[in-house]
């Protein structure tokens, strides 16, 4: 039930979050700079969302019976390739008006979607035996520049 309750509120702060930053960007005069930087981010999400299926995304971090493990496309690069899509999406639209409050935002977002995330490692690790091998092999938010050797009993 605490579980639960923390999952939820983080969803919820997910969007608060992300709305206050992509709605107090600054649209007038138009700078076509942060637009384009966020496509890199809005195609990190796609790319996603097409690996493991419209139908099967979920903005809980807490897997059902249909989850899946999936290992492909963006996944062989990072963990969670649609946070790491938001994340630099808003990264990208606090070019469009810099202030300090939008940059501590941008802060809380990424505590809000690590949690997010972490919450979700420790119920794929549980439903997964493999799922360990995957956090050895890629990062949580962005890809590893080095990976993590494997131990010899693997």
């Amino acid at each position: 039930m605490r579980q639960t309750v923390l999952a939820n509120s983080l969803v919820v702060a997910q969007f608060i979050v992300s709305a206050v930053i992509v709605l107090s960007a600054n649209w007038q005069p138009f700078d076509w700079l942060p637009l384009v930087l966020t496509l890199p981010g809005i195609g990190i999400a796609v790319w996603a969302w097409q690996t493991i299926g419209l139908l099967n995304v979920r903005i809980h971090p807490t897997p059902t019976e249909q989850t899946k493990l999936t290992t492909t496309g963006p996944y062989r690069f990072v963990r969670h390739p649609m946070y790491s899509g938001v994340l630099w999406m808003t990264a990208a639209l606090l070019l469009s008006n810099p202030q300090s409050w939008r940059c501590a935002a941008w802060g809380g977002l990424l505590s809000v979607l690590y949690l997010k995330a972490a919450i979700e490692e420790q119920a794929m690790s549980e439903r997964f035996p493999s799922y360990e091998s995957l956090q050895k092999r890629t990062g949580m938010l962005m890809p590893r520049l080095v990976r993590k050797a494997s131990s010899s009993n693997e």
